[in-house]
């Protein structure tokens, strides 16, 4: 249930999101009003502003959210709660923002353009090469406002105060009286049967219809932008890293033996030992004058113990404060690592036989502790073990040379223009190939050498390095990494001619006719299916619910969700996507079950959104303290 509720920010009982681009993918509702001029504000944080109608747009989105899960409105004692807690956010969004400002956060270009292109209405831009629809992409901007260096911007800032609240699970606001409404809505199944229209069935009607020149012409002259080719050099290219250093060492046999003696044969640490101790006791919370004269009388104690080491025993029956050990003359019996408490057993375990300890203090007090037997660990042969050692040589081989390789290999990348071999060959690295594009692509993970902005730019802003007269530097990308190129082909951006695309623009239609045909066909069998209510050609009923959709699409399942209550059956019809693969589904609502209220289950949820808010309340409550914050009237809702 918490990983449902951490997972799936956009249900409004659970936590309202705020929105990056308000606008994207929502649309708002009619029937909110405010008494009071356009002008003014709601709160000022640290003299920030937030405005009425920032305040407004919020609120207008976190009901549309509401009204698209739950399918209606919050009641008129909950709007009171949503409004309050609204306001809420935007402070604390000021408070973690000027956070984010004062730790001097920062965000890499990739984690902007990952956080651009996961939403939806953005990736559904994205051309087969990777790229974005420029055209389409400032489009779409424009219509919510924004150009796409404000939307840089905003996701940045957006990211940089998500920093500051990462290790908190940002919990959950839950109006009073709403937890069963949650969890009934977690719950609710849906009883449903499937119609796919898919365009690969619709193939061979599209390819009846002849295609010319000129309607392939018309095409690409409408979407120059599709077959736009980027910047892009093939460059052979080298890691320097403490791994790469590792893997082309081998230790020596003498290394392994060594390493077997000190790691396996001479480590106590599966030995077990038996001790006897005297216990000087401190209260948990000790005054300074209790702990000092604990601490006399352990001094004293430890040197009687020293003087006659054959009374030992005797002592520990007559004076140690430990009631479970001190009538068996402190003995303790056999134990092995990490069986006590660890000041204790770091002493013990450097003992030898019969040796008596220096005053150990432990949460429990001062101790005086004698080793009384050992029993040593058979350790395994070394052939058992030489895997994990020669790993661990290698690993700190790595580690402890590679500052001076780094250095050595940074000079010989420097001097050996034209090539990387005399540079490679020293450290036994390989060299690899690979071809990269001026901008880091959201497609490859940020730890990626190859996908880093700083080995990036080294390949693509020097005129030598791109016609292959010098190599890049060794460039650091932090984490112990250098990674060093030489381009050995350059090829500068342009367009694709039109003869040579004729082919994927003829299929391209052709794909885009059967989708057309799919949807067209699913939407006309929809319209006779809700008079007709017929059965043929569904799937077998199958039940869905919010917290287990069954690979039901998420378009699809808010369309299901939004579905009325009886009669049934219900039909829904929802497009699969916008790629060749999109189509048509029609989804057969059979009915609907709420099961039983499970009030463990509601009050463990409800337990662990308590839990989760507690942490964060205090952070925020932090922050509010050393922070300016007014607030004025809210505005007033009319029914």
């Amino acid at each position: 249930m918490l990983d449902f509720i951490r997972n799936h920010k956009g249900l409004m009982m659970v936590c309202l999101v705020l929105f990056i681009v308000p606008g994207l993918g929502l649309v708002g509702i009619q029937g909110f009003h405010s008494f009071f001029s356009q002008d003014a504000n709601v709160a000022r944080v640290n003299g920030q502003p937030i405005s009425r109608q920032e305040y407004e747009a919020t609120l207008r989105d976190v009901l549309n959210q509401i009204q698209q899960i739950s399918g209606k409105a919050p009641d008129r004692a909950e709007m009171s709660e949503i409004r309050t807690h609204v306001l809420d956010q935007l402070i604390q969004q000021r408070l973690i923002s000027a956070e984010a400002r004062r730790e001097r956060l920062i965000v890499s270009d990739q984690a902007v353009r990952r956080t651009i292109l996961s939403i939806p209405a953005i990736a559904s831009l994205i051309q087969s090469d990777g790229s974005i629809d420029a055209q389409q992409y400032r489009k779409l901007l424009a219509a919510q406002g924004l150009t796409p260096e404000q939307l840089d911007a905003r996701v940045r800032h957006s990211l940089a105060s998500m920093q500051i609240v990462q290790s908190v699970a940002n919990s959950a606001f839950v109006t009073e009286g709403a937890s069963r409404r949650l969890n009934a809505l977690l719950e609710r199944q849906w009883k449903i049967q499937v119609r796919t229209f898919r365009p690969a069935d619709y193939e061979a009607r599209a390819q009846q219809i002849p295609l010319d020149d000129a309607q392939l012409k018309k095409y690409y002259d409408a979407h120059l932008s599709e077959f736009e080719v980027p910047e892009m050099a093939t460059i052979d290219y080298v890691v320097l890293s403490p791994e790469a250093l590792a893997a082309s060492f081998s230790p020596s046999e003498t290394a392994l033996e060594k390493a077997y003696q000190d790691k396996i044969v001479n480590n106590r640490s599966g030995d077990q030992i038996r001790a006897r101790h005297i216990l000087i006791a401190l209260p948990s919370k000790p005054a300074s004058e209790a702990r000092n004269k604990a601490l006399a009388e352990a001094r004293a104690m430890l040197a009687q113990v020293r003087a006659q080491p054959e009374r030992f025993a005797e002592m520990a029956r007559a004076h140690s404060q430990d009631p479970g050990s001190a009538k068996q003359g402190g003995d303790l019996g056999y134990f092995s690592a990490g069986m006590m408490v660890k000041p204790f057993e770091e002493a013990a375990f450097k003992l030898k036989k019969d040796e008596i300890s220096d005053l150990v203090e432990s949460e429990f007090g001062y101790h005086i502790i004698q080793v009384t037997d050992i029993k040593p660990a058979t350790p395994p042969a070394l052939s058992a073990v030489k895997p994990r050692l020669i790993a661990e040589l290698k690993k700190q081989y790595g580690v402890q040379h590679f500052s001076e390789a780094a250095e050595r290999f940074s000079d010989l990348v420097y001097k050996q223009e034209g090539r990387l071999n005399s540079a490679a060959e020293p450290f036994g690295l390989k060299i690899q190939t690979a071809k990269v594009r001026r901008e880091p692509e959201a497609s490859l993970s940020a730890t990626d050498p190859l996908n880093h902005p700083k080995f990036l730019e080294a390949v693509f802003s020097s005129q030598e390095v791109l016609n292959g007269t010098s190599n890049t530097a060794a460039v650091d990308i932090g984490g112990s990494v250098l990674i060093a190129a030489h381009v050995s082909h350059h090829q500068p951006a342009f367009r694709q001619p039109f003869e040579s695309v004729k082919p994927h623009i003829r299929q391209k239609i052709f794909s885009l006719r059967a989708m057309q045909a799919a949807r067209v066909e699913g939407k006309s069998q929809l319209n006779i299916l809700r008079n007709t209510r017929a059965i043929q050609g569904f799937s077998a009923p199958f039940e869905v619910s919010r917290i287990n959709p069954q690979g039901v699409p998420e378009t699809a399942l808010n369309a299901l969700f939004k579905t009325g209550a009886q009669p049934f059956p219900q039909y829904v019809g929802v497009e699969l996507g916008d790629d060749s693969d999109g189509g048509y589904a029609i989804y057969r609502i059979n009915a609907v079950r709420t099961p039983s209220p499970d009030t463990q289950k509601i009050k463990t949820m409800q337990q662990q959104l308590a839990q989760l808010k507690l942490e964060w309340d205090a952070y925020l409550a932090s922050l509010r303290a050393r922070s300016s914050v007014k607030i004025y009237a809210l505005p007033e809702l009319h029914p």
